[in-house]
């Protein structure tokens, strides 16, 4: 993987950025539910501080917090967490 210290990344760096699969990132980009992005030609650009912007957004204390109505929206149909516990 590249090094990923410049202020705009392309969807693969986006993606190890936060832990998702490129898929995952795509879908949600398709879906509204992703982090903010920028078309800059026919190339997708993520600025870091929107991709930590985007991850803050649905912090939760416990698994039995209700699921509020941003986060409901944030939830993407067929995509899963790429992370198993081990």
């Amino acid at each position: 993987m590249p090094s990923i210290d410049r202020p705009y990344l392309n969807t693969a760096e986006a993606a190890h950025y936060l832990g998702l699969s490129e898929s995952s990132l795509e879908k949600r980009r398709v879906a509204g539910n992703g982090p903010i992005f920028s078309r800059l030609g026919k190339c997708v650009r993520y600025e870091r501080s929107a991709l930590d912007e985007w991850a803050r957004s649905d912090r939760r204390r416990s698994t039995a917090e209700p699921i509020t109505e941003k986060a409901a929206h944030k939830r993407t149909p067929g995509v899963r967490c790429d992370h198993r516990p081990s």
